[in-house]
Parts: C-alpha cells; sequence; structure tokens
C-alpha cells in the first residue's frame, strides 16, 4: 500500500473551510485534510508561517484565489515540504497597484466592522447579474461551465457532481442541452 499524503487547502480572502465541504470526504481517502486559517496575519508571509507551522512535514498544497497567493509563500518558505501544489483560481503575478489600492480599501473597511460591505463589493465584481440573482435565491453559487466541453464532457461533470439544479442558456450547443435532459441527470436529484 502507497504512503498517504496529508493535503492542506488554503482558501481565498472570503472563504472558509466550507468552499472545500463536498471535496473533503472524497481528499480524505487520499490521506488526511487540513483546511489552513489564513485569517490571523497580516502578510503573507507571516500567514505562511502560521500554516506551515500547523502543517505536517510534507504535504500536497491547494490554495484558492488568495490561497494560491499564500501557497507561493509557502513553497518560498518551504518548498521541500510540498510534494504537489494546485493552484486554483489565483495568479502567479504580482498585484497591480490599483489592486493593491482596492484590497487596502477593503481591509480599512473590514478594520473599522464593515466586513459585509467588502464581501457585498466582491460578490458584485465577481459574480453576474443573473447568477448573483440565482444564487441568491436559491442560497447557493453558481458558476458557468465551458462552453467548448462535448457532451461526454458535460455527462461526466453532471455525474460526478450530481447538481439539483443545471441551467443551460437557450445559446448554449446541444452538447450541453442532452447530458441535462437525459434521465441519468433526472435520475440524480
Amino acid at each position: 500500500m502507497s504512503e498517504t499524503l496529508p493535503i492542506v487547502l488554503i482558501p481565498g480572502l472570503l472563504a472558509s473551510a466550507r468552499l472545500y465541504a463536498l471535496q473533503i470526504p472524497k481528499l480524505w481517502l487520499s490521506g488526511p485534510v487540513m483546511v489552513a486559517d489564513h485569517t490571523r496575519d497580516d502578510s503573507m508571509g507571516a500567514i505562511a508561517r502560521r500554516i506551515l507551522g500547523a502543517a505536517p512535514p510534507r504535504f500536497a498544497l491547494a490554495g484558492h484565489s488568495m490561497g494560491g497567493y499564500i501557497s507561493f509563500e509557502i513553497v518560498r518558505q518551504a518548498a521541500v515540504r510540498v510534494v504537489k501544489l494546485a493552484l486554483l483560481d489565483t495568479s502567479a503575478r504580482p498585484d497591480t497597484p490599483e489592486a493593491i489600492q482596492a484590497r487596502r480599501a477593503q481591509m480599512a473597511l473590514a478594520a473599522t466592522g464593515r466586513l459585509d460591505e467588502v464581501a457585498d463589493s466582491q460578490f458584485e465584481r465577481l459574480v453576474a447579474e443573473a447568477r448573483r440573482a440565482l444564487a441568491t435565491a436559491l442560497g447557493a453559487a453558481a458558476a458557468p461551465l465551458n462552453p467548448a466541453y462535448t457532451e461526454p464532457e458535460y455527462s461526466f461533470y453532471l455525474t460526478d457532481i450530481a447538481p439539483r439544479l443545471f441551467l443551460v442558456p437557450a445559446s448554449r450547443s446541444a452538447a450541453a442541452k442532452w447530458p441535462a435532459m437525459s434521465p441519468m441527470a433526472a435520475d440524480s436529484t
């Protein structure tokens, strides 16, 4: 039997362990899972040091959004400990001056007890109007699938996540519509 590899997950800026709730049970099949706390320090270096202090000696690392920035810092500080690295919806480029200014404005709002405004501003920026309305009504998040997916890829995706709701725009190709209407999709509800 092969050695299990612990997994360290780092959520994005306004996310928590809930971000990985659906993945954690499957990931545990490969080894222990830790969701890092990135909320207690005020610099990437300090956040990375705290995570490294709590992490196992060797681990797989996955960072989402700001968690990806933290992952880069972890690799910079202790590359020998990171056996595998997954970067999800993040960037390897430094923030632009505008992004730094916007982040500092958000930090100032949060420091004065107005974190709800920060969350609202991010929601507006990250989710299209129609998806935002749907996500709010359903109490869920919505994301587009790649329009280049083939019918088998859509079928695999639907089987894998077993969504309770799958919206297909009228303009979307038949490759997306057929799996959504198939008995397999209907049975997964």
